[in-house]
């Protein structure tokens, strides 16, 4: 059954252009990647809460979260400068077939404003995760005992997931209503 679907599959990948791939590398692979390793980093910092870890347990899991939250910054600008200096580019060239373009003359202008609220929402959640980055490596023995320091990167990283969550909706949507060609 799944080899039936090759041709499908081929013909696809066949149609995308350099935007298109370059698009879904953005999108989904860093954009996903981000979202991914701040829900890793998220469980990790809360994992921290419980008091049945051993000392052991406790020092391998605040190393983990550390690396992800580094990964997730890492990740995170990767995200924000291909949107922001490459997709976007593209997005609102002034040629009448770009996205933007297209949009305004479909009468969707408001989707082009949503793009704008989309890229300031992916650059906040890239300095909220690369805050809780700086919070977890300078006050990692804190986050392990408690406080204000895990409370903190919890918060930095609940913000950086909400943000980017509703930063990758909008680009899902944006790319159905007008794809990148």
């Amino acid at each position: 059954m799944f080899a039936a679907s090759w041709p499908v599959v081929a013909s696809v990948v066949q149609k995308l252009d350099v935007r298109a791939w370059v698009n879904t590398l953005h999108g989904a692979f860093l954009g996903g990647l981000f979202l991914a390793l701040t829900v890793a980093a998220l469980l990790l910092v809360l994992q921290l809460r419980t008091r049945d870890l051993t000392a052991e347990g406790a020092r391998v899991t605040l190393r983990l979260a550390q690396a992800a939250c580094v990964a997730l910054a890492l990740t995170g600008w990767l995200a924000a400068v291909s949107g922001t200096f490459v997709v976007d580019h593209w997005f609102r060239s002034a040629t009448p077939t770009s996205p933007s373009s297209v949009l305004e003359a479909s009468g969707y202008g408001a989707w082009v404003t949503a793009e704008r609220a989309k890229e300031f929402l992916a650059w906040l959640s890239v300095a909220a995760g690369t805050a809780a980055a700086y919070l977890a490596l300078r006050d990692g023995r804190m986050l392990a005992v408690g406080g204000k320091a895990r409370l903190s990167v919890g918060v930095l990283l609940l913000a950086a997931l909400a943000f980017g969550s509703v930063a990758g909706i909008l680009g899902v949507l944006l790319t159905e209503l007008a794809p990148l060609s």
